[in-house]
């Protein structure tokens, strides 16, 4: 079994590689019985027909099989920040403010194994929950995040900062992106 190290998470190829295996094992299975009639009913225990345009050749793919090819490719995620608060008085005192962000992923396919696995932050900042697993995200769904970060006392009188946040994902196909880029901190 292969594992790859992303900033002190490891992914075990192995499961990506039965998940792929139980998806072509369907695929196989189902391209053998044959396309449906979209007038037919499935048959039972078989999910319904499908049909999805933009075959290479302009034709329309139609059958069971057709609905569960794997997107492959980056997803397009995007974060956005939805709330910055002091949980209560003494994380205040204390300097420790809670943002809550929200991935989007703007694509088709899913995002799978999707890991905050860094910050970098100015005027001394650190975020100390890292690194945050957020999972799996849906083609065209989000998923909330919340990233605490300790501000020093200087802050507290008045400034601000700023913060990238790195995230790494894969796709259906075993593919693996870094966000905005690889991140340039310790992965120990």
């Amino acid at each position: 079994m292969g594992t790859s190290k992303r900033c002190g998470v490891r992914v075990s190829f192995l499961v990506i590689l039965v998940s792929l295996i139980g998806v072509l094992a369907a695929q196989t299975a189902l391209a053998a019985q044959g396309p449906l009639p979209a007038d037919q009913p499935a048959p039972a225990g078989q999910p319904a027909p499908a049909a999805l345009a933009g075959a290479s050749d302009g034709s329309v793919i139609s059958g069971p099989a057709a609905a569960i090819a794997p997107v492959c490719g980056q997803p397009p995620l995007s974060i956005s920040q939805v709330r910055a608060y002091w949980p209560s008085y003494a994380d205040y005192v204390a300097g420790k403010l809670s943002v809550d962000d929200r991935i989007t992923n703007n694509g088709p396919g899913e995002a799978l194994y999707v890991y905050v696995v860094g910050t970098v932050n100015t005027n001394g900042v650190i975020a100390g929950n890292i690194p945050i697993d957020v999972g799996t995200i849906a083609g065209s769904g989000s998923a909330p995040l919340t990233v605490e970060y300790t501000l020093p006392q200087t802050l507290l009188a008045g400034g601000s900062f700023k913060t990238t946040v790195y995230v790494f994902a894969g796709d259906a196909c075993g593919n693996y992106f870094n966000y905005p880029g690889p991140y340039p901190g310790d992965c120990t």
